[in-house]
């Protein structure tokens, strides 16, 4: 962390600052600045939502910031001196307009399954950029913006993120993953029960939606039986792994790292080292 970084900080908490450059000094006031325009709820937390749910359904999420934006370029136009007050209520139904129309375009995208997997691809990329962004910004004990120089460059982000700044992203990765790959589960169960019963995945149909339930059922039933096999090649791999170290004399650590890292190996190879079950014959749906 460089000085003017901690100058901004200082300002941030109330702190004196005592000499300083003038880069410094000038970080300081900004600290200042932002901590007195930090009372009641964080502002920041509305485009934040706003972000994650453009994270999500990224189709519907570029629809209402664009809304939005149109919106606030027509007031602009239109009553030039328009107040904060204004302007938040223009994004609000903008933004929520565009929403509803651009979500059923994502609903119907969605029925594809090349779009699904493309759509997790960037589910997992924008919500990496929004949790690196939140934890250079908020990731420092306080509310307050962290100071950001002029010029931002992939090494001062780096110097900027902590070991538990690391994890904590990558944590985020591992729940979004695993999030959206639920939500695309009930998308996948409804689309394909919509083509055995040869009819649109709709879920007011009662029948599809039997089918649909069934479906997800199976795959909950699939998914529990790969974390199993995950799990069971995943300890085999650990645990030799910690055997082998400890018995040349290891590092503590290195056991454990060894452990940790053969077994996420043996859990990503499980897939290959299993004797697939011979498929059983599929269930046949009538109307």
């Amino acid at each position: 962390m460089d000085k003017e970084t901690k100058a901004h900080l200082a300002g941030s908490r109330g702190e004196a600052l005592v000499g300083g450059t003038i880069g410094e000094q000038a970080a300081h006031e900004r600290g200042l600045a932002s901590r007195r325009g930090a009372g009641g709820l964080p502002i920041f937390l509305l485009p934040v939502a706003a972000i994650l749910f453009a994270c999500f359904w990224p189709v519907a999420g570029f629809g209402g910031f664009l809304s939005a934006a149109i919106g606030l370029s027509l007031l602009g136009w239109v009553y030039p001196g328009h107040d904060g007050m204004a302007a938040l209520l223009v994004v609000l139904v903008a933004g929520g307009v565009g929403i509803y129309y651009t979500f059923k375009v994502e609903r119907r995208l969605e029925r594809s399954r090349p779009y699904r997997a493309l759509r997790h691809g960037v589910r997992l990329i924008l919500l990496a950029i929004l949790s690196v962004y939140c934890d250079l910004m908020w990731g420092h004990g306080t509310l307050n913006p962290l100071y950001v120089p002029n010029e931002i460059t992939l090494r001062w982000i780096d110097s900027q993120l902590s070991a538990k700044g690391y994890v904590g992203i990558f944590i985020v990765l591992v729940l979004a993953h695993v999030f959206s790959k639920r939500l695309d589960e009930r998308v996948s169960s409804a689309v394909q029960a919509g083509r055995i019963l040869g009819a649109a995945p709709d879920a007011k149909d009662r029948k599809v939606a039997e089918v649909a339930s069934g479906l997800l059922w199976q795959k909950g039933e699939e998914r529990r039986e790969r974390w199993a096999r995950r799990w069971k090649w995943g300890l085999i791999f650990g645990l030799v792994a910690a055997i082998v170290l400890a018995l040349i004399g290891a590092p503590a650590g290195s056991v454990v790292f060894g452990f940790f890292f053969l077994g996420l190996i043996g859990a990503l190879l499980s897939r290959f080292l299993t004797r697939k079950r011979q498929a059983e014959p599929k269930a046949r749906w009538s109307a």
